[in-house]
């Protein structure tokens, strides 16, 4: 299945805004990306410069390895974003298991929010629910809305992720445990901050679901709503995950 933003004209070009936008938000991502690459270049450059103690070259390679990771989501992140805009998501759906895509992108941000001292604690109650969908484009966006919630965490603290299901719909909601965001950052300028929600959202619209921000100090971060069907689903499919 193609997918074309609603935001589409007729003649497959995007409006000023959504062009804007876009072109935004990829500049953001290469921002991260750049800054992302000089920190593994830096630590590689001190590495073959001079010795350092065991514990030290450790802490070297995870904060490398971490940042290879993250290099890894920002790419995809990337693409995706040129698809979406040019309308050439291809979404290869298949029924899964939305708890275990949750997870894999909670696994898959873990070592991201350990480095920021922050725990992601996954609970909920729809195990008997299965959604329609994409399994790699799912976790990308799962995996993009937890990084902006670990951008948002104070350190010490826990990013709580619910999965519930009621009245034919899923709903995951990700938010900090008792509202500890970052209190400097106002609701309505969210958006403005961490890796964005232009291609969280047009993920989920590509699977007939929303991604909605709150908008209150005592309410998630971040809402996402997809279509879902009861029964017992198929294991998610194997494959690597974003980081």
């Amino acid at each position: 299945m193609v997918f074309r933003p609603p935001h589409e004209a007729a003649q497959g070009s995007l409006t000023p805004a959504d062009a804007q936008a876009s072109e935004a938000y990829l500049r953001h991502l290469a921002h991260e990306l750049r800054a992302s690459l000089n920190t593994v270049v830096g630590w590689v450059e001190l590495l073959r410069a001079r010795e350092f103690a065991p514990d030290v070259a450790r802490q070297a390679a995870d904060i490398i390895m971490r940042h290879s990771h993250q290099q890894a989501w920002l790419i995809d992140c990337v693409i995706e974003t040129w698809r979406v805009s040019t309308g050439h998501l291809v979404l290869e759906r298949a029924p899964l298991d939305p708890v275990a895509i949750v997870r894999t992108a909670v696994d898959a941000v873990a070592r991201a929010a350990a480095a920021r001292r922050v725990l992601i604690e996954l609970g909920g109650t729809a195990a008997d629910r299965r959604v329609e969908g994409d399994a790699t484009r799912l976790r990308l966006l799962f995996v993009s809305l937890l990084m902006n919630a670990v951008h948002f965490a104070p350190s010490d603290s826990v990013i709580e992720v619910a999965v519930t299901a009621g009245n034919g719909a899923l709903q995951v909601r990700i938010g900090h445990r008792d509202g500890r965001a970052d209190p400097s950052v106002l609701p309505e300028r969210r958006e403005q901050y961490g890796a964005g929600l232009t291609l969280p959202r047009a993920l989920a619209e590509a699977h007939g679901g929303a991604v909605e921000v709150g908008s209150g100090a005592d309410e998630p971060l971040f809402v996402v709503t997809l279509p879902a069907s009861p029964g017992q689903p198929p294991a998610a499919a194997d494959g690597p995950s974003p980081h």
